[in-house]
């Protein structure tokens, strides 16, 4: 049914054409005529071996499950040989004088096929279906022996990226139509003025040997289970070995549409009926339309903003063959993210994930499987032997999603260079499916695309160190999307194991880069780099770990990507008076559910604010309530976002008093030390090193070591280390204590001194430690840099006594809300190990707890990870003793544990992390993390000890 003449009038070649336009019979309903699909997945044999034709007999055959990959049952298979998959099936008698097609869902990368000793096809492909017509091979009412060999190589393999090894990934199914079937079903649908049509074609074949009569009926339901309508078709005379092509139209006048706000379905059923058989297909269908008018890409008529994640679809426990029911969660933790668009880099994802995105609506960006075309593979995009295999691919995907209504953009490929061969591609792709846009993944934007591609696609925006940024598209006459956008942490592996908030920090880089890509008016949509982790190689990039574990970075896309949002708020004796942003894009805030809690009572609000609009309400807060709670829900049962109010946000109750402001301490004074005590504390400083002691006066001291000044040196290699191995540390070393001697005001003790390497000074000045009543200690330090040093952080550690080894702490954050395990959450505790400690600094996931339990030998996650802007950040041991710091949000917290001491690092500074060399989030926060020689770093900490 494919017309390859495009609008222009171009007509393509028939060198472009892959030999045989790729076509799937489509998939008769499971519960029409006892089933006429039959799954082949299961336990199968298998044996490596070379050649094309099966083994016989291979002594070394054994159980392999599909679907499967060998390399993740341990086999290994050389890499000129095919690994040989082997059963047996029964055709039922029932299917006698039927077509019967065996449907392979993926394989990877090159198959051939044998039934019954007959080779039945072949294909080269990893990610795309393929079907093999078996109608003449199988005996019917016996066993049949079935057997595919697979290899790993193959130019599909080449032009993809990462593969995680052969096998048969994706389910295979054994299928059963009449000999006169549908062999064809395109479904589209238009919107109009004041009605819509949903437009079936449908293509019928004659496999018999005599003329046949049919009768072809379409009957569509609504989202509410009404019937629409039915519309039907008498078929005369479709004479043998031949086809016949027919359309049926629904003109709909009362219709809902399909958008990601309200993923609305209709259920349109297909049924032909022939010789007294009766063949049925069904399938969901949203009516929707996506098009592109000038430089806005348009979603039923609505220029439309996607918030979205790069997927790259795996699971530590099924590789790439990814079950349909973990598929399906997949999609339901994106979308309670409050994510509308996925690009499926860099290859397709099962069908039963792009049919969750179909009910969750999450808009799709299907990517073929074609990767890093250039450079040394840049050969495939130009080499017209390898057109076909490129081109067969993208129209093998065209073919399997052409009815999917989540599939809204066609992508040719990721980061490659561009040639005749994605020409070729381009043009395919939009005459088997005008229907949708297509566009072109660049790692770096070249227009080479205009005139082929209907969206421009550019990578990592607003972070780039290059002339090609967001400057190069404020006057772009097509719609904009940035498939790769703030990629999140990931290489640099020592960074991050120093400071695993990191990850919680990451949220100033997103909100930023957000704000800047939507300054554009061509922006169309961008994709968070990434969803979910990769396997092999082992990247940890993801929102989710592999285990689908929720990181720090996932709350702050949910947060971001919300569609609404608490803009004022006003506070009365009884009540609060709230303005709420609606910025959905299709629906009204009367839409979703509104709930509020306060002062133990609870209720509902009404609020109908139109997309873009703001609506007001009063919610009745008690008047002795302090705070109140909204939650916005989803239909779908998940929260889209919550907020939470305090009467006194604005007001600190926190009395700071410096600790200089006490009386004066008494004076002891030895050959080997200084003494200083209060009636709350006691501080014994060493003379010759510089060594502290700080605890309540008789008590055990909190506070051992020598403090240090902490500048943490940015990672300047990042790392293809997948795990995080050894920390950056951040204490300056090795420390020369060089005079100890009673302050000028005889209330503390100065130590100065200066950090060494040979004879290279790198820092010198001073550290003043003043006691003051109630346990409250005063650190000052202050030392001036002699080298120019790039560095993240700058402050001080303190060594605290190892049993300290409890974190508590409060702050001002980001979000009012917080899950109770994310480690930026506003106030928290946090044990430095929620097990046994680790006994090396390897950063391993457990899939049994949360991931802010995960831990290396210096602490959890929650316990390591920064606590920006604190107000107060306690250590505290099982006896009572503690060491607290107090700010007003200006200070920063970082704890490790070391081998006998837990250092407290009190900072100053805390700057993003770094990444590949075109990740430069420094600039796009205008952070600079050089500090020439001269800087002085300075400061005074507040603590507060107590037993």
């Amino acid at each position: 049914m494919t017309d390859h003449t495009m609008d222009n009038g171009y007509t393509l070649d028939d060198d472009e054409l892959p030999a045989g336009a790729p076509t799937l019979t489509p998939r008769p309903a499971t519960d029409s005529r006892d089933a006429d699909r039959c799954s082949l997945n299961g336990t199968w044999t298998f044996a490596a071996g070379s050649g094309a034709k099966p083994p016989t007999a291979p002594s070394d055959r054994r159980r392999h499950p599909v679907p499967g990959q060998w390399n993740y049952q341990g086999i290994d298979v050389g890499a000129d040989e095919r690994g040989w998959y082997h059963r047996t099936f029964a055709v039922p008698e029932r299917w006698a004088e039927r077509r019967l097609v065996i449907r392979f869902d993926g394989a990877y990368s090159d198959a051939v096929v044998w039934v019954n000793g007959e080779r039945v096809g072949e294909h080269v492909g990893g990610y795309t279906p393929f079907e093999v017509d078996v109608t003449d091979a199988v005996d019917v009412g016996d066993d049949n022996v079935l057997e595919v060999g697979v290899m790993n190589a193959s130019p599909a393999d080449t032009m993809a990226q990462a593969s995680l090894g052969g096998g048969i990934t994706r389910d295979v199914t054994l299928l059963s139509v009449p000999t006169c079937y549908v062999s064809d079903l395109d479904i589209v649908t238009t919107i109009g003025d004041d009605r819509a049509t949903v437009e079936t074609g449908v293509s019928l074949t004659n496999g018999s040997d005599h003329s046949v009569d049919a009768t072809v009926r379409a009957t569509l339901t609504d989202p509410s289970g009404e019937e629409v309508r039915v519309l039907e078709r008498d078929v005369e005379g479709i004479d043998a070995g031949t086809g016949r092509d027919l359309d049926l139209e629904f003109a709909l006048e009362d219709f809902v549409t399909w958008n990601p706000e309200q993923p609305r379905l209709y259920d349109l059923r297909c049924e032909l009926e022939a010789e007294n058989e009766c063949e049925r297909i069904d399938h969901h269908i949203g009516i929707r339309e996506i098009e592109v008018d000038g430089n806005q890409l348009l979603l039923n008529g609505r220029p439309i903003t996607l918030r979205g994640v790069n997927w790259r679809e795996s699971h530590p426990d099924h590789e790439q063959a990814v079950p349909a029911e973990i598929a399906r969660r997949d999609v339901e933790q994106l979308r309670e993210a409050n994510v509308n668009y996925v690009r499926t880099g860099h290859h397709p994802p099962s069908e039963a994930f792009v049919e969750a995105c179909d009910e969750a609506g999450i808009l799709v960006e299907m990517e073929a499987a074609i990767a890093g075309v250039r450079f040394g593979k840049a050969y495939f995009a130009d080499d017209p032997s390898y057109r076909k295999v490129l081109c067969r691919q993208l129209l093998e995907l065209v073919e399997r999603d052409k009815n999917r209504t989540s599939v809204g953009i066609w992508s040719l490929a990721n980061e490659s260079e561009w040639g005749p061969n994605f020409e070729a591609a381009a043009r395919l792709a939009s005459a088997a499916d005008p229907t949708r846009p297509t566009t072109f993944n660049w790692g770096m934007y070249l227009d080479d695309d205009v005139g082929f591609c209907d969206v421009a696609n550019h990578h990592y925006p607003a972070l780039r160190d290059s002339k090609v940024d967001l400057e190069e598209f404020e006057e772009s006459d097509r719609p904009v999307m940035f498939g790769e956008f703030c990629h999140t942490y990931c290489y640099n592996v020592k960074e991050l194991g120093t400071d695993p908030g990191l990850r919680d920090d990451y949220v100033r880089v997103l909100e930023r880069g957000w704000e800047r890509v939507n300054e554009l008016d061509a922006f169309a949509g961008a994709a968070i780099w990434a969803g979910l982790d990769h396997l092999s190689p082992e990247w940890r990039w993801g929102l989710l770990d592999k285990y689908r574990r929720c990181r720090p970075e996932y709350h702050h896309v949910k947060k971001i990507y919300s569609s609404v949002e608490l803009t004022a708020i006003e506070w009365r004796d009884a009540g609060v008076d709230i303005e709420l942003e609606n910025r959905s894009t299709f629906v009204g805030l009367g839409e979703r559910q509104l709930e509020w809690e306060a002062g133990g009572e609870s209720g509902c609000l009404e609020i109908d604010a139109a997309p873009g609009e703001t609506g007001r309400a009063t919610v009745p807060v008690p008047a002795e309530a302090s705070s109140f709670t909204l939650r916005v829900l989803h239909p779908h049962g998940f929260t889209i976002d919550e907020f939470e109010r305090r009467r006194n946000d604005s007001e600190s109750d926190r009395d700071l008093v410096d600790a200089a402001a006490a009386t004066d301490p008494s004076l002891t004074r030895t050959e080997t030390a200084i003494r200083l005590e209060t009636d709350g504390c006691s501080l014994t400083v060493d003379r010759n090193v510089g060594t502290v002691e700080v605890g309540r006066l008789g008590g055990e001291p909190i506070i051992s070591g020598i403090p240090a000044v902490v500048a943490t040196v940015q990672e300047s290699n990042v790392s293809t280390s997948p795990r995080y191995v050894g920390s950056a540390g951040g204490r300056l070393h090795p420390w020369r204590c060089e005079e100890v001697r009673v302050t000028d005001d005889g209330a503390g003790v100065e130590i100065r001194g200066g950090y060494y390497y040979d004879t290279i000074d790198v820092a010198s000045g001073s550290f003043a430690f003043r006691v003051g009543e109630d346990g409250r200690l005063d650190v000052e330090y202050d030392f001036t840099l002699s080298e120019d040093r790039t560095v993240r952080e700058t402050g001080i550690a303190l060594p605290v006594a190892g049993d300290c080894d409890t974190l508590t702490w409060e702050r001002d954050s980001r979000w009012s809300t917080y899950p109770s395990d994310h480690v930026g959450r506003s106030s928290g505790t946090a044990a430095a190990f929620p097990g046994e400690r680790p006994t090396d600094e390897v950063m391993e996931l457990d899939r049994s707890r949360p991931w802010s339990a995960d831990a290396t030998a210096n602490g959890s996650n929650d316990f390591r990870s920064t606590k920006r802007h604190v107000r107060e950040a306690r250590l505290s041991a099982e006896d009572g003793r503690s060491v607290a710091v107090r700010a007003d949000g200006d200070r920063h917290v970082r704890c490790s544990v070391g081998s006998d001491t837990i250092d407290l690092n009190v900072l100053d500074r805390s700057f993003v992390g770094v990444g590949l060399g075109l990740l430069d989030r420094h600039a796009l926060l205008g952070e600079e993390p050089t500090l020439e020689a001269g800087t002085r770093l300075r400061g005074t900490v507040m603590i507060e000890i107590s037993d």
